[in-house]
């Protein structure tokens, strides 16, 4: 996906929706037919999981170098280093937090708990995405790296 990306660089925002969108949508089949909304012959139960579960694993995991990437162009005057490591440092804590909410009993015999939490985790991303702005300044410095524009030199 980020070679994908490398052509369309300042439509990071709009691909990263419709990735989070397919994403959401895979995961709305999978809690439908967890909870058996959706009801599957016998024969077909295990063939739809795995092309769900790898098409949930290829669309959430194919994103993440371009989440980084949308971070640190939106924090530019910040060091990308800094950026990178305060994201990894929230999605730990994201980490952390799912680890501990195992830990009760009645979560833990919850199993279709997981596919919830990650439905809702793309809804809540698709949502921020949505409310963001976008900007390139990092790319604009890396395009133009002397500074000159021609719409920002005095006129003489």
């Amino acid at each position: 996906m980020s070679l994908v990306m490398d052509c369309f660089k300042r439509k990071i925002k709009l691909f990263l929706m419709v990735i989070t969108a397919v994403s959401t949508l895979l995961f709305v089949v999978l809690v439908c037919i967890e909870e058996e909304y959706i009801i599957l012959h016998p024969n077909a139960v295990l063939p739809v999981l795995y092309i769900l579960c790898i098409s949930i694993a290829i669309c959430m995991n194919g994103v993440v170098p371009l989440y980084y990437e949308l971070g640190v162009e939106l924090a530019y005057p910040v060091h990308e280093g800094l950026t990178v490591a305060f994201i990894v440092m929230i999605a730990n804590i994201g980490g952390v937090i799912n680890q501990l909410l195992i830990q009760i009993p009645l979560l833990a015999t919850y199993v279709q708990l997981v596919a919830w939490k990650c439905l809702v985790s793309c809804l809540i991303s698709t949502g921020l995405l949505v409310v963001q702005k976008e900007r390139f300044n990092r790319l604009d410095v890396e395009t133009n790296p002397s500074g000159d524009d021609d719409d920002s030199a005095p006129a003489t």
